[in-house]
C-alpha cells in the first residue's frame, strides 16, 4: 500500500511534533527516559452499538484515510523513532555484533527438491539480499545457477522467491517472486537447461500452489481474482480459481478448472482456497479445498480415463468427495489408488489413516495412533511414507514401508526438530526419490541438511549448506519444562541461556510467543538470539495455547471463545520466570508478531506492570475490524462480528479496546509495513496513537518504526534485530556484556 496524497477533512487529526527531551544514555548508566513529546493525532471519535455494546473508536479514520496530513503523521513518527535510536550509546555496537552473528553463516538454504536427477535449492546471501535457485547433479557436483533476483532490474525493490517447484523430469522450474515484501506474487517460468527466463507469467499468485503434470509441460495453480474496484482489495483473497497453464501459452487463455462458480454441485464458499495435486503413477487427480485460514482440508479426487491422464479440460468433471473438513485432515499425499493423511478428527494428537479409493465408497483405514506424540507431518517417496512426531518440540521420524506396510523409527543425528520439507517450496507432500532428505536443528544447535538412503537405512549429513562460525554453541544450557496456568493446564516453556547466568532476578529476559492458527513455535535455531545471549540475556518461548504444540486440542484451547487462554498462558509463563528469579518485571520483555500480537497486547493491557517492555511487530490488534482488513481469511481463525458470540470473542481479544487512560504501560517498539497485506498497516497505527495520546509523564517509552515493507519486516534482519536489542537493554536499564 502506498500513503497517497489526497485532500480531505483531516487538518484537525494532527498536532505537529514538538522539541521533545531527551536524556541520553550514558556508558555509566543508561537511563530509560519518558519525556517525549509524540506526534499526536487528535481523535475523532467514532461511536456504535452492536449488540447492544457501545464501541468508541477515536482513530477509525486511520482505515480510510491515506491523505497527505495522515502521511506526515507517519513520516514524523519514523523521525521521532531514528531520533531516539541515534541517541542510544550502545546501537552501533549491538549492531556489529548482531551482523557478525547473522551474517557467519551468510549461504542459506539448501533443502533440496528433486525432479530428474537433479537436486534444486535455494543459495541466499542474507548480508547481499540475493536470493539464488541451483542445482546439482548430485550431491557431490557443483552448484549450477539458474536465477539470481540480482538480475532483476528495478533496483529499487527488494525482490524474494516465495516458492519453486520443477517439473518433474526436472526441465523447467516455475518460481513465484514478490517485491517488498508486498506478498504480490508473480509466477515465472525458467528454461533450466537454457538458465533462460521463458515469457510465460502468472499474477496474482500470492498462493499459487503449482504443481507439475508428470512428464507435461503443464501445470495447476491457484491464482486470487483480479482487482476491478474498492471492494476487490477488501476481499483481494476470496473467490480465487484453479487453473492450468501450458508453457509458452497465454496465462490470459488458461482455462478455470475448479472453483466456486465453475463447481457449483460442491459446497464452495468465497474464502475457500482451493488446488489440485497430480501425481506419478496414478491416474487420479485430487482437489484440496481450505475454508480461509483454517488448518483442515475437505478432498475431493477424480479419475481419467483409459487409466492414464490425458489432461484435457474435460478430464477435470466429477469430482468425488474423499472427506469434509469435519475429518480434520491437515496433510495428505496419494499412492497408486490410496490417499495417505492425517486426521485430528478423533484424536487430538493425530491419526494416520488411509483413504482408498476403489471405487464410489470410500474405504478408511486407521494405521497409526499418535499417543504421547502428536502427529505432525508426513511426506512421501517413492518407496516410504515418512511420519514427523512431535513431543515437547522434539522430533521423532517413522518410516512406513509401502511393500512390507513396516514401521520402523530412523535414527537422528540429534534431539532438535525436523522438517520434512523444503522452507522455500510448494507444500507438497511428495518428494520424487527412493531417499529422503529432511533438516535438523534445535534451539543451540544450527540447521543442517541430512540424506536418509532408504537401501542402506544410513543417514548422511550433507553440504547443502554451510555450517556458520556459531552454529553449533557448546556454552549454551536449554531448559524444557512446564508451567502451571490459570486454570491448572500444562503449558510448556522453553528457556536458553549461556552458561553462567546467575538467577538473581536482572538477567534482561525476552519472552517470546505466538498462539494462533495452530502453528508451533519449536526448537529453531536463530543467530540474532545467539547474539542476544551472548549480550547476557536470556531467550524464553512459551508455548501457549492456541498454537499445536500438543495437538489439536491445544489449538482448539486458545481459539475464539477460549483465545483468552492464549494470553492468560503467557502471563503465567512471566510469572514463573519472575517466581524463580530468572529475571523480574523490571528486566521482562514481551515479544510477539502477527496473530501473536494478541497475546502479546493483551497480556500487557491485562498485566501492565509484570513486564518492562514489549515489542509488536506487525500485530493484530484491532480484532473488532479483521474484517474489515485484506485479510477476510482471518475470520474463520479469529471470528466474525455479524455472530453474537463471535462479536464478545473479538472484543475480547482485541488490544486496541482494552488500552486505559491513567494506566502506566510497558515501554513499547511497535512496527507495522505499508505493504502488509495480512495484518494492514492501520491496525497497529491505530494501538500506537491510542497508548501514545493517553501517555503520561510516568509513562513509558512508545515508538512507532513503519516502513514500506510487507507482513516479513524490516529486509534488513540484523538493522531489525540489533535495534530491538539496543531499546530493550536501553528501557531494561541494563548495560550489555560482550559488546566489542
Amino acid at each position: 500500500m502506498k500513503i497517497k496524497y489526497l485532500s480531505n477533512k483531516s487538518a484537525s487529526y494532527l498536532v505537529s511534533l514538538s522539541c521533545f527531551l531527551f536524556t541520553s544514555c550514558t556508558n555509566k548508566n543508561e537511563k530509560a527516559s519518558h519525556q517525549l513529546n509524540y506526534p499526536l493525532l487528535k481523535p475523532n471519535v467514532f461511536t456504535e452499538t452492536i449488540y447492544k455494546k457501545n464501541i468508541t473508536d477515536s482513530y477509525r479514520f486511520l482505515e480510510t484515510d491515506t491523505g497527505y496530513l495522515v502521511k506526515q503523521w507517519i513520516d514524523k513518527e519514523n523521525k521521532l523513532y531514528d531520533s531516539v535510536f541515534e541517541k542510544i550509546s550502545f546501537r552501533n555496537a549491538i549492531t556489529k555484533k548482531v551482523e557478525k552473528y547473522i551474517y557467519s553463516s551468510n549461504i542459506r538454504g539448501g533443502f533440496p527438491r528433486m525432479a530428474g536427477k537433479k537436486l534444486f535449492f535455494l543459495r541466499i546471501d542474507i548480508e547481499k539480499a540475493i536470493q539464488k535457485i541451483v542445482y546439482k547433479d548430485s550431491l557431490l557436483a557443483k552448484d549450477v545457477q539458474i536465477f539470481s533476483t540480482e538480475s532483476l532490474t528495478e533496483k529499487e525493490k527488494a525482490y524474494s522467491i516465495d516458492f519453486f517447484e520443477p517439473s518433474t523430469d526436472g526441465k523447467f522450474l516455475v518460481l513465484g517472486l514478490s517485491s517488498n515484501g508486498d506478498e504480490m506474487t508473480e509466477m515465472k517460468v525458467i528454461d533450466v537447461n537454457r538458465k533462460l527466463l521463458l515469457p510465460d507469467l502468472i499474477k496474482r499468485a500470492t498462493y499459487g500452489f503449482p504443481v507439475w503434470l508428470p512428464n507435461k509441460n503443464a501445470f495447476f495453480y491457484t491464482q486470487l481474482k483480479e482487482i476491478k474496484t474498492e471492494d476487490d482489495i477488501n476481499t483481494m483473497y476470496e473467490n480465487s480459481v484453479v487453473k492450468l497453464h501450458f508453457l509458452n501459452t497465454n496465462a490470459i487463455n488458461d482455462k478455470v478448472v475448479f472453483s466456486k462458480q465453475k463447481n457449483q454441485d460442491l459446497p464452495l464458499v468465497n474464502i475457500d482456497l482451493s488446488n489440485i495435486s497430480a501425481y506419478p503413477y496414478s491416474n487420479k487427480l485430487l482437489a484440496s479445498v481450505q475454508r480461509g485460514s483454517t488448518l483442515y482440508t475437505t478432498l475431493y479426487y477424480t479419475a481419467t480415463t483409459n487409466n492414464s491422464i490425458s489432461y484435457t479440460l474435460n478430464d477435470i468433471t466429477n469430482w468425488i468427495n474423499i472427506c469434509n473438513a469435519d475429518e480434520k485432515v491437515t496433510v495428505f499425499t496419494l499412492k497408486g489408488n490410496d490417499v495417505y493423511a492425517l486426521s485430528f478428527k478423533d484424536n487430538p494428537n493425530g491419526t494416520l489413516v488411509k483413504f482408498e479409493l476403489t471405487n464410489m465408497l470410500i474405504k478408511k483405514t486407521v494405521l497409526l495412533e499418535g499417543k504421547e506424540s502428536v502427529l505432525e507431518d508426513i511426506i512421501q517417496t517413492d518407496n516410504a511414507l515418512y511420519i514427523k512426531k512431535l513431543k515437547n518440540g522434539i522430533s521423532s521420524v517413522l518410516q512406513l514401508d509401502f511393500k512390507t506396510a513396516k514401521l520402523s523409527m530412523l535414527k537422528l543425528p540429534f534431539n532438535g526438530y525436523v522438517n520434512l520439507k523444503p522452507f522455500f517450496g510448494v507444500p507438497t507432500s511428495y518428494l520424487a526419490s527412493k531417499d529422503l532428505f529432511f533438516s535438523i536443528e534445535s534451539w543451540d544447535k544450527e540447521i543442517g541438511i541430512y540424506k536418509y538412503d532408504f537401501n542402506t537405512n544410513q543417514t548422511l549429513k550433507t553440504d547443502l549448506r554451510k555450517q556458520g562460525e556459531f552454529g553449533n554453541m557448546n556454552n549454551i544450557i536449554v531448559e524444557e519444562i512446564e508451567v502451571q496456568g490459570h486454570d491448572g493446564e500444562m503449558i510448556p516453556l522453553s528457556i536458553v541461556y549461556q552458561k553462567g547466568i546467575a538467577f538473581n532476578g536482572q538477567n534482561p529476559t525476552i519472552m517470546e510467543a505466538y498462539g494462533a492458527y495452530g502453528l508451533s513455535l519449536n526448537s529453531y535455531f536463530d543467530l540474532s538470539r545467539m547474539a542476544w545471549l551472548n549480550l547476557g540475556g536470556i531467550y524464553a518461548i512459551a508455548h501457549v495455547r492456541g498454537g499445536g504444540e500438543k495437538g489439536d486440542s491445544w489449538y482448539k484451547g486458545g481459539f475464539k471463545k477460549t483465545k483468552a487462554n492464549s494470553w492468560k498462558d503467557f502471563i503465567s509463563c512471566a510469572e514463573f520466570l519472575i517466581q524463580k528469579k530468572y529475571t523480574s518485571s523490571e528486566k521482562l520483555a514481551a515479544k510477539g508478531e502477527s496473530a501473536g500480537g494478541i497475546t502479546i497486547g493483551r497480556a500487557i493491557t491485562d498485566k501492565p506492570n509484570l513486564f518492562k517492555v514489549a515489542i509488536l511487530n506487525v500485530g493484530a490488534l484491532n480484532t473488532l475490524r479483521i474484517e474489515n482488513t485484506n485479510n477476510t481469511f482471518a475470520v474463520s481463525e479469529f471470528g466474525t462480528v455479524k455472530d453474537s458470540l463471535e462479536f464478545e470473542y473479538l472484543y475480547e481479544m482485541d488490544v486496541f479496546h482494552h488500552i486505559k487512560e491513567g494506566v502506566t504501560y510497558p515501554a513499547l517498539l511497535v512496527t507495522a509495513g505499508l505493504n502488509d497485506v495480512r495484518v494492514n498497516w492501520w491496525q497497529p497505527a491505530k494501538v500506537v496513537a491510542q497508548f501514545q495520546r493517553y501517555s503520561t509523564q510516568n509513562s513509558n517509552v512508545i515508538l512507532f518504526n513503519i516502513n514500506t515493507s510487507g507482513h516479513s519486516g524490516e529486509p534488513n534482519i540484523a538493522k531489525e534485530d540489533a535495534d530491538i536489542y539496543s531499546f530493550l537493554l536501553w528501557q531494561l536499564n541494563h548495560k550489555p556484556i560482550n559488546i566489542n
